[in-house]
């Protein structure tokens, strides 16, 4: 994933969680994407786009896998 501080990490899940319920076209999912993908990585952003458990992805990135 990121060599980044796991705070900043979590800060940055749990503000892309919030921007997603905004998310109103494809072009927007598009440009969300494109913001957090290089930090939060395809499989997070993926689980939390398809609903997935946004503590469940906070505890993932403290144990530090991504199962």
């Amino acid at each position: 994933m990121s060599t980044r501080d796991p705070g900043d990490v979590q800060e940055e899940l749990l503000q892309a969680h919030k921007e997603m319920g905004e998310l109103t076209t494809a072009d927007e999912v598009r440009e969300w994407w494109k913001k957090h993908y290089m930090t939060l990585g395809h499989r997070n952003l993926g689980r939390l786009f398809i609903g997935g458990n946004v503590e469940r992805l906070l505890e993932r990135l403290v144990r530090g896998t991504s199962e």
